[in-house]
């Protein structure tokens, strides 16, 4: 497989390690006491990335929303085997979170978070809607010289979701 046609699981981190800088500026600016949770791999398979210890509330924080397309990016599965099929649905349908934070990472000064109450109203509502924006396939990706199977995900334009699923949040 060439090159060009794997994604590296270390690029992706750093982009994702982006994203995490920025949550903890929102929640430090809004005074929550937060305990980091990222690089703490006992919760990695609750699917949360930040804990307040004032308020009791957990986030799930993502990369993956695009201010100048207006969009989100859901990833639904995330091990598909080509032969065997889906081995680990997407952080949508695994995260115990009770907030999905979608965070802008672009690198302009003011910057913009979608905040949402990540409950069973919300998934219903995508469960609703996504069969309208095509399923998509990541690349395959490199970790630690072993090639992963593929992601698939859906861009969802954030005018398809009413506001009450959600709060702008704007941070410098």
């Amino acid at each position: 497989m060439k090159s060009n046609q794997i994604a590296h699981y270390s690029d992706t981190m750093a982009k994702g390690d982006i994203a995490e800088e920025q949550m903890q500026k929102v929640l430090s600016f809004f005074g929550f006491e937060y305990d980091n949770r990222t690089k703490d791999k006992k919760y990695w398979n609750l699917g949360y990335d930040f804990f307040t210890t004032n308020k009791g509330t957990t986030f799930e924080v993502k990369r993956s929303f695009n201010v100048q397309r207006k969009t989100i990016v859901i990833e639904e599965d995330h091990n598909i085997d080509p032969e065997l099929g889906i081995l680990k649905k997407g952080w949508f349908y695994t995260s115990k979170a009770d907030k999905l934070c979608f965070m802008d990472t672009n690198k302009k000064k003011n910057k913009i978070a979608l905040i949402f109450n990540f409950d069973q109203e919300f998934k219903q509502y995508y469960d609703n809607i996504k069969s309208r924006f095509k399923l998509r396939k990541n690349k395959p990706t490199e970790w630690h010289g072993f090639i992963r199977n593929v992601s698939t995900y859906r861009i969802i334009p954030i005018s398809e979701i009413p506001n009450n699923f959600f709060v702008i949040v704007g941070f410098g």
